[in-house]
């Protein structure tokens, strides 16, 4: 093997480098020739982009270009080695591990997992566990390690415990080798060791470009061969003593060495939904106009992906992620999870899983007449949260529909009995018929018919990697499906426009000048060792393998690479996660000596964030505009019906109050596991109404009229939950059987005082005309529903009360006027307006029930208003106001209200970009 080293620098993009060096090499006369020559590169991007720069650069040197090859490092060692046997794929190395998993005894087994006595693993764990075991071997392998050679390392360095539990996987993967043996199959990590032993034939030559990471194996093949083995490294000369004779880098050289990033642009910001403007504000750091193609973003944690595509998008920003995505997160990778998930378990939320597949809700509503099987759902689950598909809804004339669909359309994957792979892959091939065949050409975009094509590939490799003899279920099939899927990776539909998102591991190989990279934050850079079940990080790096300090080496490498060669670098490091969970920045921005490293963590813990700009400037004409909330335009007239609710939702956001209930809008998912605020206390005013009906309201017995409360709460627990509620809601019923109790003891007292119940639920709807009449000629008709009305047997005073379950007591001034006495909620005081409409004197008492969650005095239960009649009069006023404003018909700017449980937060733009020169200041 003949072995040299090029350092092309850092004054040119490496790959437009690396295509000028190639032609000069091998461009002679009138061509350039390289269909001898390999060119191994990190990724298919960075191979694509230079192929494209070879043809390029031949046209305008008019040179008749003959290109080479262009691999990645994992095909690079089969170039390099002739096998005479069948190589196993990836799927039959799997299963033939899974084959041998199957053989341990359970003594073996609970030295390799955490398993209780006398069980074994399921199917799908089994599976895992040998996805797992693949796994391992390929990187032992590729270090030309083996199984045994581990365990003796753990007789050395171990406990007797891993040194037991190495000794099953050495036998354990004997057994895998006689597995594939049996079916005349070859491992791939055995045969390229083999070979690497051997010596080989290959005579052509091998570019490493930009290749800074090298296994083991790929150095032995390469060794044992006669080839010529040529390295552009992407770094200067005086860089040399860093790297080996490959290219690749020295770990201590790099991991731990002080960098100089005085230079980057780094702002900070608070949260996610901020990464957009943050970017945006970098971008115009660069100092000059630019176009799209300069501009290339970095996400190091691709978690933040989904978030600043979202962000750039809502600005008009059209950015397209390179890297692809995996089939497994797709649709149709969805779809997979949920019918395997549903067909092995009918959990309400498996079956809302499944019908919330665009395809399927799509087949649904076109084949079985179903508009919104979604909305169904949610609408059901939203007032019985139901665990399982029970007979409750089989039988409800709302749900039926749905469930009997589905369970017609996915019929013949419920069957138990194991069956042939070829048997599954035709009835999956006929779903996704049924599923898409009458899908329009804007329902099946390009990203569909990606995602299509690769199943049904992937369907044919499985059905050819099957062994004979294999039988699966339907659940045991899609999960081998979705195990394998994981690893087709999905490329996005290119747009010319576009701005780039990257991987943090792309970045350095981009040609583009201007760099932004998001998510500078540690775990995510360097990325921080996982919890690995067999090789804990200290043992990979006394092995040699990947391990936390060699991807700090690398990352190390990537970022002062991009500090030398791009014009304008850009960090974005945020302080708390996606989840809430404070971050801290990054090694590789504080791995410089003295005060500037000081300065820099001392910056990143200050208050406020990094200043941002709402404006993007790609050249000198274009520029994004800021989101604006939907005009709103609602139909008024001269009289308006609102509820004396409704009022509170107008004075605080006029903008929601018209999207609830002049739109309609409203909030409905199957997120919830337990009964919100508002349908806990519907659960009791429900209760309390059928008390208020029945002849327990008489009764002065603490004992009789708590009995009856729990009668009547089970009943009703039954009725809307059904025999296996959620867990969640049996603590509730048991919360709200506690508050009952409590109620229990206030009635009797209530009742002995002179107080009888005369009306419950008491509801005043448009036809009963409560009208106030309006100044400019309209009129507002009022609605509503009083809890309680009670009379005085004695006095025949009168008594308006509302049952309030709030989590701590509020008096109704609290609930209703705001510090100044303006009036926040007009509820009780037009509760008044609506009685006397029905010839009720004015009350007496005026007030509320209180039954919070702990327990009160009963002196406090009855919490009184402590308004006059002139107060009720000035807040009738106040509600002639508000209808006066709304039969204008002029809708203002929604409120910013900053509230965790605003149902509207996302159509008012809370945290949209709109805002962010709000939230966005100069920190230096």
């Amino acid at each position: 093997m003949e072995l040299t080293r090029n350092f092309v620098g850092w004054n040119e993009p490496f790959l437009k480098a690396v295509a000028r060096l190639l032609l000069e090499e091998w461009g002679g006369g009138s061509t350039a020739d390289m269909r001898d020559v390999y060119v191994v590169l990190p990724g298919r991007r960075a191979a694509r982009r230079l192929e494209e720069l070879l043809a390029q650069e031949s046209d305008s040197t008019n040179l008749a270009l003959f290109p080479p090859s262009f691999i990645t490092p994992g095909v690079l060692p089969e170039l390099l080695y002739v096998c005479e046997r069948e190589i196993a794929t990836p799927v039959q190395e799997i299963l033939a591990w899974q084959i041998s998993i199957g053989r341990l005894d359970a003594g073996e087994l609970r030295k390799l997992v955490k398993l209780p006595a006398d069980s074994r693993l399921d199917w799908k764990s089994s599976l895992e566990l040998a996805e797992c075991l693949a796994s391992l071997w390929r990187e032992l392998s590729a270090s030309c390690l083996s199984f045994d050679d581990l365990r003796q390392v753990c007789r050395q360095q171990a406990g007797e415990g891993e040194f037991a539990r190495w000794t099953v996987l050495s036998r354990l993967f004997e057994d895998y080798q006689a597995t594939l043996e049996e079916r005349s199959l070859a491992d791939t990590g055995s045969e390229r060791n083999n070979s690497a032993k051997d010596g080989g034939k290959f005579e052509s030559t091998i570019v490493l470009a930009g290749v800074v990471d090298l296994p083991q194996i790929h150095r032995n093949l390469l060794a044992a061969n006669a080839g010529r083995v040529q390295s552009y490294v992407f770094a200067p000369e005086s860089e040399a003593n860093r790297f080996d004779d490959f290219g690749c880098l020295l770990v201590d050289e790099w991991a731990g060495a002080p960098i100089d990033s005085t230079q980057v642009s780094l702002r900070t910001v608070d949260t996610t939904s901020q990464l957009g403007g943050a970017v945006r504000a970098s971008i115009i750091d660069a100092g000059r106009p630019l176009a799209r193609s300069e501009i290339t973003v970095g996400v190091a944690d691709e978690e933040m992906l989904p978030f600043l595509q979202a962000q750039l998008s809502a600005a008009g920003v059209d950015a397209h992620a390179g890297a692809g995505n995996p089939l497994s997160t797709s649709e149709l990778g969805k779809m997979l999870r949920a019918v395997a998930a549903y067909v092995s378990h009918d959990s309400f939320a498996n079956l809302a899983a499944l019908v919330r597949v665009p395809a399927v809700e799509q087949c649904l509503r076109t084949a079985e007449g179903i508009p919104s099987a979604c909305a169904v759902l949610d609408s059901y689950y939203r007032s019985a949260l139901p665990s399982g598909v029970d007979q409750r809804m089989r039988k409800s004339s709302k749900t039926q529909p749905v469930v009997a669909a589905v369970d017609a359309l996915f019929a013949s994957f419920y069957a138990s009995e194991a069956e042939p792979i070829d048997y599954w892959s035709t009835e999956l091939r006929a779903l996704l018929y049924r599923l898409y065949s009458s899908s329009s050409e804007e329902e099946l975009n390009s990203s569909s018919i990606d995602a299509l094509s690769a199943l049904v590939t992937l369907i044919a490799e499985i059905e050819d990697a099957a062994f004979e003899s294999l039988k699966l279920t339907a659940a045991q099939f899609l999960n081998l499906l979705l195990l394998r899927s994981k690893s087709v990776i999905l490329p996005e539909p290119q747009q010319s426009d576009a701005v780039e998102l990257l991987s943090w591991l792309e970045l350095a190989l981009d040609d583009a000048p201007i760099v932004v990279v998001a998510g500078l934050n540690e775990p995510a850079l360097p990325r921080a060792s996982v919890a690995d079940p067999f090789l804990p990080d200290s043992f990979r790096q006394s092995l040699g393998l990947v391990c936390f300090r060699s991807r700090w080496a690398r990352d190390a490498y990537l970022f002062q690479t991009m500090l030398f060669s791009k014009e304008h670098l850009g960090a974005i490091a945020l302080r708390r996660s996606a989840d809430e969970e404070s971050l801290a920045l990054s090694r590789l921005l504080v791995s410089m000596d003295g005060p500037a490293q000081a300065q820099r963590i001392s910056s990143f813990y200050q208050q406020g964030t990094a200043a941002g700009d709402r404006r993007l400037f790609f050249d000198s004409e274009s520029s994004v505009a800021a989101y604006q909330a939907p005009e709103l335009k609602p139909a008024v007239g001269k009289r308006l019906v609102m509820s004396v609710t409704s009022f509170r939702d107008y004075i605080e956001c006029p903008y929601r109050f018209y999207l609830k209930h002049f739109y309609k809008l409203a909030v409905r998912d199957d997120r919830a596991l337990e009964l919100d605020a508002a349908n806990f206390g519907t659960l009791i005013h429900a209760v309390l109404e059928q008390f208020g009906r029945s002849e327990a309201v008489d009764f002065t017995d603490v004992a009789k009229i708590g009995g009856q409360l729990e009668s009547l709460l089970d009943a009703e627990m039954l009725r809307r939950f059904g025999r296996k509620p959620q867990p969640a809601v049996l603590v509730q019923g048991r919360q709200a059987r506690s508050r009952l109790w409590d109620f229990a003891g206030w009635q009797a007292q209530r009742r002995q005082s002179g107080w009888r119940i005369k009306e419950t639920e008491v509801s005043v709807t448009e036809s009963d005309n409560v009208q106030l009449a309006l100044s400019g000629g309209g009129l507002l008709v009022l609605t509503g529903k009083i809890d309680r009305v009670e009379v005085h047997e004695r006095t025949g005073s009168t008594a308006l009360l509302d049952y309030k379950t709030f989590a701590k007591p509020k008096t109704p001034q609290q609930a209703h006027q705001d510090y100044d006495g303006s009036w926040i909620d007009l509820q009780l005081p037009l509760y008044v307006e609506l009685m006397q409409h029905r010839d009720v004197s004015w009350p007496e008492e005026l007030g509320y029930v209180c039954l919070p969650a702990a327990r009160l005095p009963l002196e406090k239960t009855l919490s009184l208003a402590e308004w006059s009649q002139d107060d009720i009069a000035d807040a009738k006023h106040r509600a002639c106001l508000i209808a006066e404003e709304i039969l204008e018909g002029q809708v203002p700017e929604p409120v910013l209200l900053s509230s965790r449980f605003d149902d509207f937060a996302a159509i008012c733009g809370e945290g949209m970009l709109h805002d962010l020169t709000v939230q966005l200041e100069e920190v230096e």
